[in-house]
């Protein structure tokens, strides 16, 4: 890979003015350790007519950050990005959270998928001209490519949600026998896995029907401001955490114009190839990944969690899938957080905050429901 870096800056607060008038802030202005990131663009040895694509990268260090720490690596649901961890990092950071664990952690880094966020910015020109279906399995490769080249020395925990729950599997896969060495444990959040035997019932037709929704979905709007008026009245922006929301905003929109800043902006993951990763759906990758549990389960400790409401994307035998003991999937913890359903890091930070942090600190066992006392010391 050849890294090109960005200078290391704090973790600035980032605003939008949403439809009532008031700012919201991604970042707390209250945070006891300061926060800062500094990203990074890497050629991957995934290529399109013999052109390398390139993964985006951001890291996440404190003031406190020790050396001997964990190094958290994070991966994203199709069709958001990178910075939609940031609201649950806040959590993590927050004045009342746990000091010793945030001494505990040594960095985060957060990836963009190939065609997703400042990584399709950065493939734009090799996407715009060719087409392809974005795997999973070929992401992980990347981020283990990655580790080997930059993170060897680190106690890593591999942080997937959705497609990014396949990836950080077919990362784990990719690394081999060195994964042995440095890689601390797998959370799977919100997979969706299918046993080959049973997607088959489900047919193509659900995910075509998506596929063609998601294409005809609109990508532009006048400026920011309207386009949060826009996915605060729909499902299913309307029913994500407003912090989430500006993310989602700030980051995963880009000026039409390269110089107008306060003009038009479209989404930076184009809707053609939003449509395409669910394609993926149906890639071997995807019938691998639930393999890949019951392979690395014994190896390495591997914790789910799962909104209590997940059904609203989930179907149960995907939902099952996971923890299915009658195929030796035997996960180290399984964690149900209430009031959030599949997109739970869209729309419970906080819980899902209070879930990473028991298994950060090691906590995490047998299957449990958090409470709903989203006040409660992290």
């Amino acid at each position: 890979m050849v890294p090109c870096s960005y200078p290391t800056r704090p973790w600035v607060e980032d605003r939008i003015v949403s439809s009532q008038g008031e700012s919201i802030i991604l970042s707390s202005v209250e945070m006891s350790s300061i926060v800062f990131s500094d990203s990074a663009v890497f050629e991957t040895s995934r290529t399109i007519n013999g052109r390398s694509l390139k993964m985006v990268a951001k890291r996440y260090t404190t003031n406190h950050s020790q050396n001997d720490g964990m190094t958290l690596l994070l991966t994203h649901s199709s069709h958001t990005h990178k910075e939609h961890w940031e609201p649950t990092l806040d959590c993590l950071f927050a004045p009342h959270a746990d000091q010793k664990l945030i001494r505990g952690i040594r960095e985060i880094w957060s990836f963009d998928w190939f065609a997703h966020g400042d990584s399709a910015v950065a493939n734009q020109e090799l996407l715009h001209s060719n087409e392809f279906i974005p795997s999973t399995a070929e992401w992980g490769a990347a981020i283990a490519d990655f580790a080997r080249s930059r993170l060897a020395s680190h106690h890593l925990v591999a942080i997937g949600h959705s497609a990014g729950a396949s990836a950080v599997l077919h990362f784990a896969n990719s690394l081999g026998d060195a994964r042995q060495s440095f890689l601390r444990s797998i959370v799977l959040v919100e997979p969706i896995f299918f046993n080959r035997d049973e997607f088959a019932m489900f047919g193509e037709a659900p995910t075509d029907l998506m596929i063609k929704g998601i294409a005809a979905q609109r990508f532009q709007w006048d400026n920011k401001r309207s386009a949060f008026n826009w996915f605060k009245s729909r499902v299913p922006w309307k029913t994500w955490d407003e912090r989430v929301l500006a993310v989602y905003v700030n980051h995963g929109l880009r000026p039409l114009v390269a110089d107008d800043l306060f003009g038009p902006v479209v989404t930076k993951l184009s809707k053609k190839y939003e449509s395409l990763c669910f394609g993926d759906v149906e890639c071997e990758c995807h019938f691998q990944a639930p393999e890949l549990v019951t392979a690395l389960c014994r190896e390495v400790p591997i914790h789910v969690i799962q909104g209590v409401n997940n059904r609203d994307l989930v179907p149960e035998p995907s939902s099952k899938c996971v923890t299915d003991e009658s195929r030796g999937r035997f996960v180290a913890s399984h964690t149900w957080v209430p009031r959030a359903g599949h997109m739970i890091v869209q729309q419970q930070p906080e819980g899902l905050a209070r879930a990473l942090v028991r298994v950060l600190k090691g906590e995490a066992s047998g299957t449990v429901t958090l409470q709903e006392d989203t006040r409660s010391k992290l």
